[in-house]
């Protein structure tokens, strides 16, 4: 359900992937199910108040800030994640794009 919005060439990009790499839709659902694995989902907060801009009419970006609160399934010690997403919108309001931004070494 999470990934109804999305067409179906978006594009997802991670801070934590190499420059200029991507992932599908199909892609970031089997990283999120690795990751569920892993980590139980305590709480996801807004921190602040996200921001939706328009660019001479080619679409949208949609710019949010969370903090994100994880248990390791196995240690039971919480993680907290601070997380920057920035999606891209195309004039149907469909993500054509996804770039997150957070600490990824914080999973290791």
């Amino acid at each position: 359900k999470a990934y109804e919005d999305f067409l179906p060439n978006a594009r997802l990009y991670d801070i934590n992937l190499p420059f200029g790499e991507w992932r599908s839709v199909d892609e970031h659902k089997k990283m999120s199910k690795e990751l569920f694995q892993n980590f139980e989902i305590i709480s996801v907060n807004e921190w602040g108040y996200p921001d939706l801009l328009e660019y001479n009419g080619d679409g949208y970006s949609l710019i949010s800030w969370w903090v994100i609160l994880l248990k390791n399934i196995n240690s039971k010690k919480e993680l907290k994640v601070f997380l920057h997403s920035s999606i891209t919108l195309n004039e149907n309001g469909k993500i054509q794009r996804l770039v997150d931004y957070y600490n990824g070494a914080a999973f290791n």
